[in-house]
Order: structure tokens, then C-alpha cells, then sequence
């Protein structure tokens, strides 16, 4: 992996990816994945959020989240500020995601949306529910399997 950005966005990069291999027990010690555009990476995914999103506790309109359709699921996006582009695109034998993959898996993994609003009184139940709902279809898009507590 390539390294341009702060050290708290490589942190949530390398966190992603160590997990990401371990899931799928891919034995790669440097692939040519890239977090940000370089031009010259065989995968390389943009990266949209600000430096700071984290650090200032911020959370993300429910309005604000792009979805985009892959292989019949919907996937949550972000940090997009577009929804007219592809998922992926190829070009001189590059592949570019699009959409930064790693904040949002970041953001609905972590439980960020909870840990932002948990002071609020009212506002908890809506966005716990929606935070739940959301993570649920992010991780069945990635084809994880969801339990429920039922």
C-alpha cells in the first residue's frame, strides 16, 4: 500500500485492508492498491473525505449518503458528492472505485453514527435504527451474513 494521506486516514486505510485480507485470506504483502488517486496503482480508490471528518465528531445527513446498485444490492456511499458516476471503472489495465469504499465501510462498521449521537435524547433511537438498518444492507452488499437477534 501507498501512503500520501495524514497518518489518522492511513490508519483507517490499513485497518480496513488488514481486515479485509484476513476475511478473505488473501496472503498479498504489498498489493498495488492505492487510497487516493495516483495515476499509476492497478487499484485505486478515491478517497472523499475531508481529514478532519473524524477528529471534529461530525456525523452525515441521512440525505447525504449515496446509494448505488452492484450485482442487485444497494450499497451506501458517504462521502460522495455525486451519484452520477460507476461503481468501477477500468482504464489502461487500472481499476478505479469510484466512491470512497473505506470511509463509508469505516463509518457504518464503527458505529460512528452511535458514538456521535449518543448524547442526544431524542435523536438516539432514529439514528440507532437507521445506523442498523444501513450497516445491515452495507455488509449483506459485501455479501456478509447478517444474524439477527430474532
Amino acid at each position: 500500500m501507498k501512503k500520501s494521506q495524514p497518518d489518522n486516514v492511513n490508519s483507517i486505510f490499513e485497518y480496513f485492508l488488514k481486515n479485509f485480507f484476513l476475511f478473505h485470506r488473501y496472503d498479498s504483502v504489498n498489493p498495488d492498491i492505492h487510497y487516493g488517486i495516483d495515476n499509476k496503482s492497478k487499484i485505486q480508490i478515491v478517497q472523499e473525505i475531508d481529514d478532519v471528518f473524524f477528529s471534529q465528531k461530525q456525523d452525515i445527513s441521512p440525505e447525504n449518503i449515496i446509494w448505488k446498485n452492484w450485482k442487485g444490492k444497494r450499497i451506501p456511499f458517504c462521502f460522495g458528492k455525486s451519484d452520477k458516476k460507476e461503481i468501477l471503472t477500468e482504464k489502461n489495465n487500472e481499476i478505479l472505485i469510484n466512491y470512497d469504499i473505506v470511509a463509508s465501510a469505516f463509518y457504518f462498521l464503527s458505529g460512528w453514527n452511535e458514538f456521535v449521537n449518543s448524547s442526544k435524547i431524542f435523536g438516539r433511537k432514529m439514528n440507532l435504527r437507521f445506523f442498523c438498518l444501513t450497516t445491515s444492507m452495507f455488509a449483506a452488499a459485501l455479501g456478509w451474513k447478517v444474524h439477527s437477534a430474532n
